[in-house]
């Protein structure tokens, strides 16, 4: 594999994770304003979403932190049952087609975020640049003839 195609698949790569990441928020900011109350309802007696119901009033971003603080307490619900911030009930009673679909959208945000990561970082560095390529012939100026002289490069 040599260097330009692999600055050709970070190019990718940074364009796939950025689409992805779009997705994410997009898919946040719509369960934020259609379906917000009913998140709330599934998940009323865990306190990591309940210290969160001020969130509820609010418009815009505030709503997207809001859904992205459940779409995190579902996908790790391990965490936040150890922590004993949510309830085992209510984790058990979410519905499974939208557990599914939280853990996914997790997922997919944090793999999208570490790929735009590393191929920014590899794209700002040019680690894999491709090669600049060489001019057919140098020119210069003879400053006591005035003559031009130049030279062919293959």
């Amino acid at each position: 594999m040599n260097a330009e195609s692999l600055y050709e698949f970070f190019l990718w790569a940074s364009l796939v994770s950025t689409v992805g990441l779009l997705l994410c928020l997009g898919i946040s900011y719509g369960f934020g304003y259609f379906k917000q109350e009913k998140l709330f309802e599934y998940l009323k007696n865990s306190h990591a979403v309940t210290g969160q119901l001020y969130y509820s009033t609010s418009f815009g971003g505030e709503k997207m932190a809001m859904v992205n603080q459940v779409i995190h307490v579902v996908a790790r619900s391990r965490h936040y049952l150890h922590k004993g911030t949510a309830n085992p009930k209510d984790i058990k009673n979410f519905p499974a087609k939208l557990k599914l679909l939280f853990v996914v959208l997790y997922w997919v945000r944090v793999g999208s975020f570490w790929l735009w990561l590393v191929a920014f970082v590899a794209l700002h560095l040019s680690w894999f640049a491709p090669s600049q390529q060489r001019p057919a012939c140098y020119c210069q100026i003879n400053e006591k003839t005035g003559e031009i002289d130049y030279e062919i490069v293959r």
